[in-house]
């Protein structure tokens, strides 16, 4: 804290020490007009003088020579000040009027200039009543009153031929304008190489202003570009150029020194414009920087209203537009001691730049205070905006190469520190290393001895698979048994939990597509645990009828895995089909399994089993099982399945395949053999898992078949 009020102090007599050196300069800038007459027979041509002080005035009368100084209504006032200000003296709605100064020439001058900026209002400049140069129009009617701009130097020539008094009349009219101007800037009368000389000097200082704010634009915009989620940079860039832009149009007229018109009322648009953006920028670049307090109502819309404002004036008409600056201008200040406040809490935490902020707000409020007290209209922060800009620039980088400095200091000390530490961290690094060889050697043999378990234990579950395949049905063996027909088996591991069961026995042919509990390893065991089970109710226990087989299997597995005592609650999924070939006709019976049968003429038909399944059936009191009949009909195909492939995750959105998109393409090549069937949904599988890129879900097993010829030629897709 204490630093911080150093610091404030040392703003402060920045202040004073700038206002002491104008003051010391307003003085040595003698002699000062009084009564509407200066004395400039001390004339040196080495010097430039301001014709500051009293003139004389005649308000609301264009007037010449003579009768302005004949005129009862005329007084004197103060130049350079600016006709608002006038008219809280006189109580006078001013629009023009007419200001005169006699100057007591030197003796054996023949020609002096005088540098008289450029004014918002339209001006006729006079000497002598004779008239030397005219800067827009200038008349006491409102329609034909219009400002400009134009070349700011004049030379009076051949002053020989006049008296030893001078008499400049300046007239001004200015209607536009709610901040009526007048005279509100200092007219300076030297010789010619004195007046362009300062003139030179005042170009290149500012030249040096508008390349230094074009570069700080451009630097800290390259800056945005590769860091470009920090705003700061991107508002700190805009300020840059925004203020360049003000300082190209106003700092002496350099717009129109290099030849672009874009007509006078929108110069000075412009140029109020771009000042109050410039509030607008600020306000965005604290409230990036501090995110935390400058999260307000106040922050969030304020900018934007100060840009919603700067288009406007753009736009409305200069009166309205002068008066929406000033406006705005106004309502800011209070708004910019509000977000100094805020800046305490980054203070307290010592974030980086809140000090030199709060600083030099605190600096610029003084500063405008100042001019208040003063009351000198060249005295304001709008005519020095580039000059506290840079200011600011410089000490931010001052305090940025301080942080560094000591940054640097701090990371040599790191450095020392941690030399000391990495010369004790090798030995103890060499120590621990022997301990990690030793344990290296230990993992290396267990892990040995974990792929040898591996490679033994893949072995078994491979030779496992050979036994799983040589109990299943062989493609000879469907051969005799059906016209056509087709088998998907896909375990998800290498064995499966599902499998396709087909025996004849008698004049029967009994088929059976079951799905075990799980998958791999244990799916496998209860395969062989189902196997062997039809095997004894077609065989052993001479039962054809597919509800009785179910019935038979369902009580089997609950005493073999115990599980009216248990929790065991293992089981499977059966269709049992018996196909009578004498008769055509097909008996089916389901336990969670569905019997699905399609031709050309009919479409797909299902025949639905029972929702309960075998065995794990302990939420379910008594277990239903029922067999359907239906006959055979030439060209009918039949189609079994398990849950696996319509349960296949994958598409874009990693969903289900669904039964329906199962069914659709079955349809779509009814007419086909069941080989073309076959690759079609081993294809469609392969490109439904990619999209998803998912791995198979479940073990997949679909059997398909057909026991009579059509009777129409059969129709091959490709």
């Amino acid at each position: 804290m204490h630093n911080l009020l150093n610091f404030y102090y040392a703003n402060l007599f920045v202040v004073l020490i700038v206002l002491a050196l104008f003051g010391i300069s307003s003085a040595h800038a003698t002699p000062i007009a009084k009564q509407g007459v200066i004395d400039l027979r001390s004339f040196q041509e080495e010097q430039t003088y301001p014709l500051n002080g009293e003139w004389l005035f005649l308000p609301s009368v264009l007037a010449n020579n003579k009768e302005l100084r004949s005129h009862p209504n005329k007084l004197y006032l103060s130049v350079p000040q600016g006709f608002s200000d006038l008219e809280s003296q006189i109580r006078e709605k001013i629009h023009f009027g007419t200001y005169q100064l006699a100057i007591v020439r030197p003796k054996n001058i023949d020609e002096l200039y005088i540098y008289h900026p450029n004014l918002r209002a339209a001006s006729k400049l006079y000497l002598n009543g004779q008239e030397l140069k005219t800067i827009g129009w200038v008349s006491e009617k409102k329609e034909l009153s219009k400002g400009g701009r134009g070349k700011n130097i004049t030379a009076l020539k051949n002053l020989r031929q006049y008296s030893d008094t001078l008499y400049i009349d300046v007239q001004i009219s200015d209607f536009h304008s709610w901040s009526r101007t007048g005279i509100d800037q200092g007219i300076t009368v030297g010789t010619g190489e004195k007046i362009y000389q300062n003139r030179l000097t005042r170009s290149l200082y500012q030249a040096f202003k508008l390349g230094f704010l074009i570069f700080v634009f451009l630097y800290h915009l390259v800056l945005f570009s590769h860091r470009n989620t920090d705003y700061s940079m991107l508002y700190y860039s805009l300020m840059a150029f925004f203020i360049s832009i003000r300082a190209f149009i106003i700092d002496d007229n350099l717009i129109h020194q290099i030849g672009l018109t874009i007509g006078f009322e929108y110069t000075v648009k412009f140029e109020l414009a771009a000042f109050i953006v410039v509030i607008g920028i600020a306000g965005d670049y604290l409230k990036s920087l501090f995110k935390v307090e400058f999260d307000n109502i106040l922050n969030k819309y304020y900018p934007k209203l100060i840009y919603l404002g700067a288009i406007l004036i753009i736009f409305i008409p200069l009166k309205y537009a002068d008066v929406l600056y000033w406006v705005l201008l106004y309502s800011s200040f209070p708004y910019a001691v509000y977000n100094l406040w805020l800046l305490k809490n980054p203070i307290e935490r010592k974030e980086m730049g809140s000090r030199t902020i709060l600083g030099f707000g605190i600096l610029v409020v003084i500063f405008y205070l100042l001019t208040l007290l003063l009351n000198d209209p060249q005295l304001s922060i709008q005519n020095y905006l580039s000059e506290f800009f840079i200011l600011f620039f410089v000490i931010n980088a001052f305090v940025l190469g301080r942080r560094l400095s000591n940054s640097l200091r701090h990371v040599e000390s790191l450095t020392m520190r941690l030399e000391s530490t990495n010369a004790n961290l090798e030995q103890l690094i060499s120590q621990r290393t022997n301990k990690l060889d030793e344990k290296t050697r230990i993992l290396s043999y267990k892990n040995e001895q974990l792929e040898r378990k591996s490679r033994d234990m893949l072995d078994s579950i491979n030779y496992a698979r050979n036994i799983q395949k040589a109990i299943l049905p062989t493609a000879d063996n469907l051969d005799e048994h059906f016209e056509d027909h087709m088998l998907i088996n896909l375990p998800r591991d290498i064995v499966s939990g599902d499998f396709l069961w087909v025996k004849e026995y008698e004049d029967s042919l009994i088929i059976s597509s079951v799905d075990c509990t799980g998958h791999g390893v244990p799916g496998a065991f209860m395969s062989l645990i189902a196997h062997e089970l039809l095997s004894t109710a077609v065989i052993s226990e001479q039962l054809k009828s597919p509800d009785q087989i179910l019935y038979y299997i369902n009580e089997q597995i609950k005493n073999i895995l115990k599980q009216d005592s248990g929790n065991n609650r293992d089981g499977m999924e059966m269709s049992i089909v018996n196909i009578n070939k004498k008769e055509g006709e097909i008996a089916f019976a389901g336990a969670r399994h569905n019997l699905y049968y399609y031709d050309q003429e009919d479409g797909m038909r299902v025949i639905k089993g029972s929702r309960a399944g075998i065995g794990g059936n302990h939420l379910i009191k008594k277990v239903v099982f029922e067999t359907h009949k239906i006959q055979d009909k030439a060209g009918r195909k039949y189609l079994l399945f398990s849950d696996g492939y319509p349960d296949q995750l994958g598409g874009p959105k990693g969903k289900k395949f669904m039964r329906k998109k199962l069914l659709d393409i079955c349809m779509k090549m009814v007419n086909s053999r069941f080989t073309w069937l076959k690759m079609q949904l081993l294809e469609s599988l392969i490109q439904w898992k990619n999209l998803g890129n998912e791995d198979q879900t479940d073990d997949i097993i679909i059997f398909g078949f057909q026991l009579s010829k059509e009777k129409t030629s059969e129709i091959i897709e490709d």
